[in-house]
């Protein structure tokens, strides 16, 4: 009987400590992330903006004084160019109102497209080599009609959006 007893003693203390010897073992972990990623960077100067003056009727034209630089790791990519203001693709004063023919862009050098719809893509690089930094001219234009009203500030903002692929 104490042969029992002793036995069944020995066996409470074992299934006593065990678990506390189990839970009480060190055990951490770490967690490890990262991502394959590339970066874009499209930069239009001059960060001022181009001031033209006085506008006179007939052709306004500017080949030299804007240009867009894409600083890039991807090897392929595009720029749209995007007028995103209430008169789409047109120079507006608050007071006058919009002129009559649209503002063009010209990529570097090449046909004028009106931006009364997206310039879908601006400029592109790839599949391969477009990884660098590269500068494109950004060509202006804007027609005057002699039915145009004078005005302070006619204006257009537009917006260059760079995407990977």
């Amino acid at each position: 009987m104490k042969k029992i007893l002793f036995i069944g003693v020995v066996l409470l203390m074992v299934l006593v400590c065990l678990p506390v010897a189990v839970s009480a073992a060190p055990i951490d972990t770490v967690v490890v992330n990262g991502s394959i990623g590339g970066s874009l960077d499209v930069d239009v100067l001059p960060n001022t903006g181009v001031n033209w003056g006085t506008m006179a009727i007939g052709t306004r034209t500017d080949l030299t004084n804007v240009t867009l630089n894409v600083t890039t790791t991807y090897p392929s990519w595009h720029v749209n160019a995007e007028d995103f203001g209430p008169y789409t693709g047109y120079m507006v004063d608050s007071v006058a109102g919009n002129l009559t023919y649209p503002f063009e862009l010209s990529n570097n050098g090449g046909d004028w497209i009106s931006m009364t719809t997206p310039f879908t893509p601006f400029q592109s690089l790839g599949p391969t080599g477009g990884a660098g930094s590269r500068i494109f001219p950004v060509g202006l234009r804007q027609v005057i009609a002699i039915s145009d009203e004078e005005a302070l500030n006619y204006q257009i903002t537009i917006t260059f959006t760079g995407y990977a692929g």
